[in-house]
């Protein structure tokens, strides 16, 4: 988000390190997408997972005929999204792992014990 938000389009389209800087990032998220199980995907289903894992498809395998302006808007405006999307699905998540965590934790007095053993 930050490699394309401070510049225009036109500054954009003329930086190549921006503008690949960007192309890396969403070919790392894509590439995630790819390895979420079907099951996850399914259960997420207001994420267009397809269309991400074909962003990455398109930026892998035909960047020569990338549109960079689809790039610099994609950057501020559909990253955000996605990643206020997918801290609502991992924060649970993480709530509940840190919960059952917590549990197995051992008495305060005994953890003091392990520590000082």
């Amino acid at each position: 988000m930050s490699f394309a938000g401070s510049v225009g389009s036109h500054e954009f389209r003329e930086d190549r390190r921006s503008i690949s800087a960007i192309a890396y990032q969403l070919i790392i998220i894509g590439e995630a997408t790819k390895r979420l199980s079907r099951a996850f995907r399914d259960r997420h289903g207001a994420i267009n997972w397809r269309s991400i894992a074909g962003t990455r498809d398109v930026l892998v395998h035909d960047f020569r005929n990338l549109d960079v302006i689809v790039l610099w808007r994609t950057a501020p405006w559909h990253v955000p999204i996605l990643a206020l999307a997918v801290s609502g699905i991992l924060d649970p998540l993480r709530a509940r792992d840190r919960r059952s965590w917590e549990r197995e934790l051992p008495a305060s007095g005994a953890a003091t014990t392990c520590v000082l053993a």
